[in-house]
């Protein structure tokens, strides 16, 4: 396990090569808990989810959304629906606007942007209104029969008093489900990426 307790596999390879493919086949389990998060084997403290990175600094796009996602019946739990379906509304969902190193604060900016674009504003929004956040990268099942998809899904997961972490999918607008198969977590995308290398050499 990573620092952050995901389960993490290490490949090496100590010659020359031209092609490199991981797959990967699974069967899992799901059910809908309405987003609470529950079952973790293993999970860090809250606050460990409130530090600001690269990706998820905030500026003033980003502030703009988290001032917009105040209020609620709930101090925490209404401004973060609130927030969640506030990036659905404004921010375009677009494969060609942004890349792996656009910030939450460029993509807010913007307007536009992918699932990772989502969760990195989404992130650093819930920061700013004293909620810790963590960036989420797992598959979503596609009800639409759209299974076979070219890329893993983004979605963040907020701290919630006694509910503990809540799962939202700005993306889509809505708690994730059933639908929704949870892989890995970290500060932003680099740290729950599906996969990631390096490389050495000419």
């Amino acid at each position: 396990r990573d620092g952050y307790g995901n389960v993490t596999h290490m490949l090496y390879v100590d010659k020359p090569v031209r092609r490199l493919s991981v797959a990967v086949t699974g069967r899992v389990l799901t059910e809908d808990r309405a987003g609470v998060v529950a079952g973790l084997p293993y999970d860090l403290p809250p606050q460990i989810f409130c530090r600001v990175t690269p990706l998820t600094a905030p500026g003033p796009a980003v502030a703009a959304l988290a001032r917009s996602a105040d209020g609620g019946p709930d101090p925490a739990l209404g401004r973060l629906h609130n927030l969640n379906q506030r990036l659905y509304e404004a921010i375009q969902f677009d494969t060609e606007a942004t890349g792996a190193e656009t910030t939450a604060e460029q993509a807010a900016a913007a307007g536009h942007g992918v699932c990772q674009d989502f969760a990195h504003i989404f992130v650093a929004a819930a920061w700013l209104l004293g909620i810790p956040a963590r960036y989420i990268s797992g598959h979503l099942f596609r009800r639409d029969g759209a299974h076979v998809q070219a890329a893993s899904h983004a979605w963040a997961e907020a701290w919630v008093g006694d509910l503990g972490w809540v799962a939202f999918d700005p993306t889509n607008g809505i708690s994730a489900d059933d639908a929704y198969v949870r892989v890995a977590c970290g500060l932003d995308y680099r740290d729950a990426a599906p996969v990631a290398g390096a490389r050495s050499g000419g």
